[in-house]
This record gives C-alpha cells, structure tokens and sequence, in this order.
C-alpha cells in the first residue's frame, strides 16, 4: 500500500509594520534595532532603524511555506551595534489558527524582553485548504454564492484522483 502525502503549498506574507516601547541598549539611551523572521528555514531581516525606541519599518515580506499546521514563525528584534548584535525579544507563533487570505493585524508582546511591542500583518495564501477558510459571505458583494470550505476542496481532489 502506498500513502500519498497531500502537499498543503502555499505563501505567508508578513509586513512588519512598527515596534514601541523596545530596551535601550546603546550608551545614548537608545537602539538601533531590526528584526529577523524566519520560517520553515527562510529567514528575512528589516533594515536597520537608527537611535530609536518606536521604529517604523512598513516591510514586507513572502515566505513560502508547505505546511501551515506544522510550521512556526519566529520574530527576533534585535540591536545592530558596530560589532554583532544583542537581543532586543523574541515572538514564536504557530500558523494553524490564521484564517485563509484574511490579513491578521496584531501586536505581539516580546518575550525575553523586559518590555516592547511588535506590530506585524500576516496573511496566508494556501492552497488545498491548508488553514481555516472565512465564513461564507452573502450579499451583493459575493452574488450570494458561498465559498469553498476545507471539506469541499478535499472532496473536489479526490473526485479528480478517482476520476
């Protein structure tokens, strides 16, 4: 018997909008943060924001990502200084509770950190059904047709394996 696995491919697209609040870790009272995010072994980083506490990136970026209840986001804020870096908080979350195609818009408290904030957008793209999906939406705007669910999706790739 063989077993098939069913890739769940798709993207994860991140903005990384702002950080408050972060650890002074310069003699002047400051940072000079950035942050690192990886995930499934991709990892980005933001530019470097100069003598600030409360920077402002508006960056973003696409991962891909081939399975969304398996896979981990993982933020590292940290302070560029002339030689390395020190760490400014971290953020680990799981991807499994996002909803399909609807951007997530949250502020994520920094942990190993005394305090700071981050302030991210996340909006997964995958296909096969690989997260939760909206609710259906009725109205004018979507005609009153439903959209597809997990279920449905599934049942329409085994339909066309069978076929």
């Amino acid at each position: 018997i063989f077993f098939r696995r069913l890739l769940i491919m798709g993207s994860l697209e991140v903005v990384v909008v702002e950080a408050r609040n972060l650890m002074a870790k310069d003699w002047n009272g400051k940072s000079d943060p950035f942050v690192v995010l990886e995930c499934e072994g991709t990892q980005h980083k933001t530019v470097v924001m100069k003598k600030t506490l409360d920077p402002v990136w508006q960056q973003r970026f696409i991962f891909k990502v081939s399975d969304p209840h398996m896979a981990e986001l993982y933020f590292e804020c940290r302070d560029k200084d002339f030689l390395g870096s020190d760490l400014l908080g971290t953020y680990r979350m799981t991807l499994h509770s996002l909803v399909q195609g609807e951007p997530n818009d949250q502020w994520l408290h920094l942990q190993n950190a005394k305090h700071g904030d981050l302030h991210v957008i996340i909006t997964p793209q995958f296909k096969n059904g690989g997260l939760n999906t909206p609710a259906p939406r009725t109205g004018t705007g979507s005609g009153g047709k439903l959209h597809n669910t997990v279920g449905s999706i599934f049942n329409s790739i085994n339909s066309k394996r069978s076929a």
